[in-house]
């Protein structure tokens, strides 16, 4: 009987094919060649955007905390704007984005962002807003330095573009979320990028880390998932929309015989006492949501999902790369900047790891072309600022947590620092001439 079900259905889709796959086959295919077109037109646009690197250079003592670097970030988000349909489909325009980087060559840690050419001055204005006492200068494209090749055999290489566990509307945990306490000598905070830095640090001259994070400002469509994972955990009822009339009138009728149904199944495996009255029902129903009935745990993930999307959101793609002479390298250096990203984790909410698909790993079969293959791609994807799927979204808190310049009482070593802090020149000072 299932098999002639089958067989039924497969030759029912035959048989609209053969009649109609004069229609069919067109519509297709018009749709495969105008994507790969769009494509095309959209890796042009792209590739016609002229880039610049900023090294951001902060005093030795800095006192501006990862709250300074999320004003920074919102103030990124102002460079958003609408496409016309004739530039986002004919052009291929897409909506710019900045590259926010943390490059360890040698062990010289430096906080870097790449920006496009017109949105420099955004940027910098940005920075010294407020960093006032940042040095901002432009270097060459690091990567562009690296002698890796993957068929010559002198350097390593380990990568991976770096996902969420959960749903982006799960946050991961941020700044906020980390203990201050004070001992008797100076304040102590715990800052996780402290991690992320001292494994960057902790290599040799032979060797580079490159942590990358793409940003590209969306609007706030992307809040509409996180309401609905709230209303679903606190029970609240979904917005009615407007029905049939027919329809309207036999609903009573059918949620009336499948609550019958419910109950007849239930029946045997509950006490009398245990079954829910219909009054209880009927009171239940009427609660605007079950927020009293959450445990604390459930309670923590609807404020955090809340406080996620109160802020403005980037579309973020996270990428990471270790290169290394052969003769030096070692996957320890991995695992200890992949321990820092843990730091991040939060068990009930969001969590980073590395993304499969594009891990320099491969077994069983072919394995040294396979991975000469990965190898190549993600050093490209990264050279490239390549933001493709999958991406998602992370808020400024996020970012300020993932992106900052670490505070002077946090004693982390090598980040390349500013020999001398600015100060505006005394109002005193003797001028030639006067």
């Amino acid at each position: 009987m299932i098999l002639q079900s089958i067989t039924g259905f497969f030759s029912g889709i035959a048989w609209v094919f053969l009649k109609a796959w004069w229609l069919i086959v067109p519509i297709t295919l018009s749709g495969m060649l105008f994507k790969a077109w769009l494509k095309i037109r959209q890796n042009q646009f792209l590739a016609s955007i002229e880039w610049v690197n900023l090294v951001i250079n902060i005093p030795k003592y800095n006192l501006r905390s990862p709250f300074f670097a999320e004003q920074m970030i919102i103030g990124f988000w102002g460079m958003i704007h609408s496409i016309n349909v004739v530039d986002k489909y004919w052009h291929g325009a897409l909506q710019e984005y900045l590259s926010l980087e943390i490059a360890s060559m040698g062990g010289e840690v430096r906080f870097i962002i790449r920006t496009p050419v017109p949105l420099r001055n955004l940027v910098e204005s940005q920075v010294y807003a407020q960093y006032p006492d940042a040095e901002i200068t432009q270097i060459e494209d690091y990567v562009d330095f690296t002698t890796y090749d993957v068929t010559k055999g002198d350097y390593d290489l380990w990568g991976s573009d770096l996902i969420l566990v959960n749903e982006e509307a799960y946050p991961i945990r941020t700044y906020v979320g980390f203990e201050k306490g004070s001992t008797a000598e100076e304040e102590k905070i715990v800052d996780p990028i402290a991690g992320i830095i001292s494994a960057m640090s902790n290599i040799g001259p032979d060797e580079r880390m490159w942590f990358q994070i793409l940003i590209q400002p969306i609007d706030n469509l992307w809040k509409e998932a996180g309401d609905k994972i709230v209303k679903k955990l606190i029970g609240a009822k979904a917005e009615e929309k407007p029905t049939n009339p027919i329809i309207a009138i036999f609903k009573p009728i059918i949620d009336e015989f499948t609550d019958m149904g419910r109950r007849l199944i239930q029946a045997p495996f509950q006490l009398p006492e245990d079954m829910p009255s219909t009054e209880d029902k009927s009171r239940l129903k009427e609660l605007p949501s079950l927020m009293q009935y959450l445990s604390p745990g459930e309670t923590d993930i609807v404020a955090a999902v809340q406080s996620k999307t109160s802020k403005a959101g980037f579309n973020t793609k996270m990428r990471f790369i270790y290169i290394g002479k052969k003769e030096v390298f070692s996957k320890a250096h991995v695992g200890a900047f992949m321990g820092a990203l843990n730091q991040y984790s939060s068990q009930n909410l969001n969590a980073i790891k590395p993304y499969a698909p594009t891990k320099t790993a491969a077994d069983y079969y072919l394995t040294k072309y396979r991975l000469n293959i990965k190898k190549a791609k993600v050093l490209k994807a990264y050279k490239i600022r390549d933001l493709s799927l999958p991406s998602y979204v992370l808020n400024i808190e996020e970012l300020a947590s993932l992106f900052h310049v670490p505070e002077s009482s946090v004693k982390v070593p090598g980040v390349v620092e500013t020999k001398a802090r600015k100060s505006e020149p005394p109002m005193d000072l003797p001028v030639v001439g006067s």
